[in-house]
């Protein structure tokens, strides 16, 4: 839910020529998916399934986005930010693997989880910043 919540602003407000259609449904239906199939199943049965949804889900809406903003304004810090994030999505992989053999493994996962929400919401308070949508104080962003 983290990882299609993150990208939700991106097709949805970020000001870009982007038809939100295309990337917040399939997005959202991979997470819903997702829900359902680890409910139901446990993932116990179809490990590599739900390691696939997790990668569909954290990189194919990033190439997709940077594609299209390249595009359009070309290179930006927010564009570095939201690949910063996916970076630690995928990272996040080893300790998704290691749930169940490490201790505290799914745990740490979500930290990663946490991490690239984290730099994708920064992307995107940078990115309003710098239309005039919004207005903060730079001494209360992280860097």
């Amino acid at each position: 839910m983290f990882i299609a919540a993150s990208y939700t602003p991106w097709t949805t407000i970020a000001g870009y020529n982007i038809t939100a259609s295309h990337y917040v449904i399939p997005i959202w239906g991979i997470a819903t998916f997702g829900i359902f199939f680890s409910f139901y199943t446990k993932a116990k049965t179809h490990p590599g399934v739900e390691l696939t949804m997790y990668v569909v889900e954290g990189v194919l809406p990033a190439v997709f986005l940077y594609l299209q903003v390249i595009q359009q304004v070309g290179y930006t810090i927010e564009l570095h930010q939201v690949a910063l994030g996916g970076f630690w999505f995928l990272s996040g992989i080893i300790f998704f693997k290691l749930d169940g053999t490490l201790p505290f493994a799914h745990a740490i996962w979500h930290i990663f989880v946490f991490l690239g929400t984290y730099y994708h919401s920064l992307a995107l308070i940078h990115l309003l910043q710098k239309n005039g949508a919004i207005n903060i104080k730079e001494s209360l962003i992280l860097h």
